[in-house]
């Protein structure tokens, strides 16, 4: 519903054509969904804080960067607090209940 909370994803077929970390005017709103698969070489671009500039700087190099759409079901954002906390709550009441001690 905000996608300005997040880093942004503009994206074309199967690519990531560029990313950017909550930006004031989003132009899509595809969000990053904080998990990742890429070669060692994305480590020569980390000179930032922020992931998500260093992946903007890995495409611009010319690497193909492609994406897998998620359900919104299936995707909880913990860059606040008290979502951090209920994943955490869920996570650990689901392992109470399925695993065995």
């Amino acid at each position: 519903k905000d996608p300005s909370r997040y880093g942004i994803a503009s994206i074309g077929g199967k690519k990531v054509l560029s990313v950017v970390e909550k930006p004031e005017k989003p132009e899509t709103n595809y969000a990053l969904p904080a998990f990742y698969i890429f070669e060692k070489k994305i480590f020569n671009y980390m000179k930032y804080d922020e992931l998500t500039p260093a992946i903007n700087d890995f495409i611009m190099a010319g690497n193909d960067v492609y994406y897998y759409l998620i359900r919104n079901s299936d995707w909880v954002s913990i860059g606040r607090s008290e979502n951090y906390y209920k994943i955490l709550r869920k996570t650990y009441n689901y392992s109470e209940r399925n695993l065995k001690k």
